[in-house]
C-alpha cells in the first residue's frame, strides 16, 4: 500500500509540475514586447537614424554627465544624471577610420558588457551599447534574460558618457581593443547596426540572455563582413572571455603572441579613464594615455 501511495503522489506531482510548466511557457511566449513603458531615466528615450548617401544623423545620440547622489548612503552610493543631454549628431561616412571593441566585467557578478565604438576622423567617436531596456526601478538579471522580461535596446551615445559612467562610477575594469578592419567592412558593420537601431525604434524585441543579448548582437552584425562567420561560443553568454575568443580568432589590431593577461593589462583602460577630464578631447587622450 505503501509503495503505490508514493507512486500516485509522484504522478500528481509530475502532472502538477507539467501543468505549471506548460502555463508558464505559455505566459512567456504570450508577452509582447513593448516601446511604452516607465523606463529607467537613462534609457527613456530611443535613438532614430536617417541616412542620405554619405551622411549619417543620428538624433538622440545621449551624452549624459553622471555623480554621485549627496544624500544617499554613504555605504551605498546611488549614481545619478548631473545632466541629460541628447544631441542630433550628422557623420560623414566617408570619414569612418577605427573601430574598437569594449569588454566590461561585471564587479557585483558573473559575466560582462560589450561595446563597440566607431571613430571618425574630425576626431569624434560614436559608442552603441546593446543593453536591456530596463523599467523604474528594474536591475539587470541574467535569469529573468532568459524568458521575455526585458526588452533590447541600442544606446548610441559619446564615449563621455558610457565609459565614464562604468568607469568613473560603477568602478568597473574597461578594456579597450582595436579591431582589424578596412573602410568598406566597418561601414558594413555601422550600417548594419544603424539599420537594427532604426528597426527598434519601429518594432521593439525582447532581450534574450544567451540569444539576443549585447555580445550576440555584436557579433551578428560582425558576420555581416567577415567571410568565416563566428560561430555561436559559450562567450557569447560570460563575455568577460569574449576579449579571448576574438584574440585568437585574430580579430584584433594587436600585437601577436601575448598571453590574455599581457593583452588586458595592455588594453585596460579604466584607471586612466578615472583621471581625465570628461571634455571634447576625452576619447583621443583616452587613446593617447592607451596607445
Amino acid at each position: 500500500m505503501s509503495k503505490n501511495l508514493n507512486m500516485k503522489i509522484l504522478k500528481r506531482l509530475l502532472i502538477f509540475g507539467g501543468t505549471f510548466l506548460i502555463i508558464a511557457l505559455a505566459w512567456i511566449l504570450l508577452q509582447e514586447p513593448s516601446n511604452y513603458r516607465n523606463w529607467s531615466f537613462d534609457q527613456s528615450v530611443l535613438p532614430y537614424v536617417e541616412i542620405k548617401g554619405d551622411v549619417m544623423k543620428v538624433s538622440s545620440v545621449r551624452d549624459f554627465r553622471y555623480g554621485f547622489d549627496p544624500l544617499a548612503d554613504k555605504s551605498a552610493p546611488r549614481i545619478i544624471p548631473l545632466s541629460e543631454e541628447y544631441q542630433d549628431r550628422e557623420y560623414d561616412l566617408e570619414s569612418l577610420k577605427s573601430l574598437d571593441y569594449i569588454v566590461v566585467p561585471f564587479t557585483d557578478q558573473i559575466g560582462a558588457h560589450t561595446m563597440l565604438s566607431f571613430g571618425f576622423e574630425d576626431g569624434r567617436y560614436l559608442a552603441v551599447s546593446v543593453e536591456i531596456r530596463k523599467e523604474e526601478g528594474e536591475n539587470f538579471s541574467a535569469l529573468r534574460g532568459l524568458f521575455n522580461q526585458f526588452e533590447i535596446m541600442y544606446v548610441i551615445a559619446d564615449e563621455r558618457d558610457v565609459i565614464d559612467l562604468r568607469a568613473r562610477y560603477r568602478n568597473d575594469e574597461v578594456f579597450l581593443y582595436p579591431v582589424k578592419s578596412d573602410d568598406e567592412g566597418r561601414r558594413k558593420i555601422l550600417l548594419d547596426i544603424m539599420k537594427r537601431t532604426q528597426g527598434l525604434y519601429e518594432e521593439p524585441e525582447f532581450y534574450n540572455t544567451a540569444f539576443n543579448n549585447c555580445t550576440t548582437s555584436i557579433v551578428g552584425h560582425a558576420n555581416q563582413v567577415y567571410q568565416e562567420p563566428i560561430e555561436w561560443d559559450w562567450s557569447f553568454v560570460l563575455p568577460e572571455h569574449s576579449d579571448q575568443l576574438a584574440y585568437s580568432l585574430g580579430l584584433l589590431d594587436v600585437p601577436q603572441g601575448l598571453t590574455i593577461e599581457d593583452l588586458r593589462e595592455q588594453y585596460r583602460i579604466s584607471d586612466r579613464a578615472k583621471t581625465l577630464v570628461v571634455d571634447e578631447f576625452y576619447s583621443q587622450n583616452l587613446r593617447a594615455l592607451a596607445y
